[in-house]
């Protein structure tokens, strides 16, 4: 086969055309991997960088001028140079795969209340018996309304004799009250999900830089930067309220404070004892 150099006479003359010229090359790279010193690479990724290389080729080629260095050192430094590259963008693809699932496993916020244990089957008769008094159960349902769905307000409300749209209008009154304040919650949860997935990444970058790399004391200091800014975030969100207040539940269904205060007082009460003996 032809040297580089030799491709590269017989284009200067005519004698090959650009796409058959272009087409040699990269035949040629196909075929020495130990010319690049790329012999050691698996074949798998030896063939996924070329296809990652092919379109960049051709622009490498219009772009080289004769100015003392012959074509073959020039295609020699620039298929290395661009395996350095191509090696670099998948460490980098594979830790943002990472950080991603990483993020999707983790519990990022940890604020959510554990209403149910989650062996506990108690059915509503039973709640409604031994757990809790009607009204009792109104005011959790419309404390908790963030965590309701409809399906489990039709089931409640079948065990209480209410009507349903009663129990989702007083939610909706609810929610209505709380629109902002639960926009600026969500606003947070998502700001904290995204520094908590750069996290992450400034993590696994780390263990896979030596700490004589260049950039290993930039991306030290971000990642430190980071995980106070994630710590700040996470504590402001913990003094925010997932839960609609006294007065305002008081508001909804016409009750003074002090009845939802005492309510919700024994409901604890009758948790804790339900709790010890599940």
């Amino acid at each position: 086969m032809e040297n580089l150099n030799s491709l590269m006479g017989r284009y200067t003359a005519g004698e090959l055309g650009k796409k058959d010229f272009e087409g040699r090359i990269f035949q040629f790279i196909v075929d020495n991997p130990q010319y690049f010193h790329l012999a050691d690479w698996d074949q798998e990724t030896y063939i996924d960088y070329l296809c990652w290389l092919y379109p960049r080729l051709s622009k490498a080629i219009e772009s080289y001028r004769d100015i003392g260095s012959s074509f073959g050192t020039y295609i020699n430094i620039l298929v290395q140079w661009s395996a350095k590259e191509y090696h670099s963008c998948e460490i980098e693809h594979s830790i943002i795969e990472y950080a991603r699932w990483e993020a999707c496993a983790r519990d990022v916020y940890e604020t959510e209340p554990d209403y149910l244990v989650k062996d506990a089957r108690v059915n509503l008769g039973d709640k409604r018996k031994n757990f809790a008094t009607v009204c009792q159960i109104q005011i959790l349902l419309l404390k908790s309304y963030a965590f309701v769905s409809n399906e489990l307000i039709e089931q409640v409300a079948s065990s209480i004799n209410i009507e349903a749209t009663q129990l989702k209008e007083w939610i909706s009154t609810i929610k209505a009250v709380r629109f902002k304040h639960d926009e600026e919650i969500y606003r947070l949860k998502e700001h904290i999900h995204n520094q908590f997935y750069r996290c992450l990444f400034f993590e696994r970058r780390l263990k896979m830089l030596s700490p004589s790399y260049a950039k290993y004391e930039k991306i030290k200091k971000r990642l430190e930067r980071g995980r106070i800014r994630l710590a700040a975030m996470k504590k402001r969100l913990a003094g925010f309220s997932i839960n609609a207040s006294n007065r305002l539940v008081a508001e909804v269904l016409g009750l003074p404070k002090g009845t939802v205060d005492s309510n919700l007082q024994a409901i604890k009460r009758k948790w804790k004892k339900l709790k010890g003996k599940i």
